[in-house]
């Protein structure tokens, strides 16, 4: 597959990505300062988070991006995540 970014192509050469989604973290601003956001997704099973965070784990877009994470950071550390 030539003419596409190396992002967007699966190693093996068996498929390239087309479209993209970003994934935003909405708060309180009057509630949450600044400083206490989190830095990234591994931040948010923090004890600190907890009762404080909503995730919709049977909606079909965050299946489609934990399936991003499981493949990008390994079967392991996406069990452990979800599982806290």
């Amino acid at each position: 597959m030539t003419g596409f970014s190396g992002l967007s192509v699966r190693v093996t050469g068996t498929w390239v990505g087309f479209s993209g989604r970003k994934r935003v973290l909405a708060y309180n601003v009057d509630s949450v300062p600044a400083e206490e956001l989190p830095q990234s997704v591994f931040d948010l099973v923090d004890a600190r988070y907890w009762g404080r965070v909503a995730i919709p784990a049977d909606n079909g877009s965050f299946v489609d991006w934990f399936t991003v994470f499981r493949d990008q950071h390994g079967s392991s550390v996406a069990e452990e995540w979800i599982n806290q």
